[in-house]
């Protein structure tokens, strides 16, 4: 059958045949309405609120998340081995965009959630660091090599139990 692409989600519906297909259509028209009302009430100095826009926490979330996992991506292929410095800008980025965001650009009532200014930010930044690490690793296969045959041999060399001229093993504590 044909596809249909509804709304700012981009849910994929098959369209077909039945006579089922009126109630279809209602859903899919339904849900493209509730996407505009969405975009409406996060448009440019909507002032959200918690009883107006309930998800604000949730949305706010996952931008964090994204913006970890770009911000990750981004420090894994530019080779950053400044730990510090990447960490301390990632959790700038991830903490201060979505609330330059939701105070300068939503204008939204913070003091009506619980707690908005920081919700997603540990999650955020947890992915950041998985994402960077991976993609750093990723990038440095033969040290990572280098490394694992490192182990590999120190495992298998036989340890030293000799015991000294005296006969006496003493204590280095």
């Amino acid at each position: 059958g044909n596809l249909v692409i509804v709304g700012f989600r981009l849910s994929i519906h098959p369209v077909t045949r039945s006579s089922s297909n009126h109630r279809h259509i209602d859903t899919l028209i339904s849900t493209f309405i509730a996407d505009i009302i969405m975009v409406e009430r996060l448009s440019y100095r909507s002032k959200p609120n918690a009883t107006t826009v309930p998800e604000l926490p949730t949305i706010t979330t996952w931008i964090r998340l994204l913006l970890g996992a770009v911000y990750g991506v981004s420090l894994g292929f530019r080779n950053e081995t400044r730990g510090l410095a990447g960490v301390l800008f990632g959790l700038n980025v991830i903490a201060m965009v979505p609330m330059f965001w939701f105070n300068s650009y939503l204008d939204a009532q913070i003091d009506s959630y619980k707690s908005l200014n920081f919700v997603g930010v540990p999650n955020a930044l947890a992915l950041m660091l998985l994402v960077w690490i991976a993609f750093f690793t990723m990038g440095h296969g033969e040290v990572e090599s280098s490394i694992q045959q490192t182990l590999v041999n120190m495992g298998n060399e036989e340890p030293d139990v000799s015991v000294p001229q005296g006969g006496m093993v003493e204590d280095e504590f």
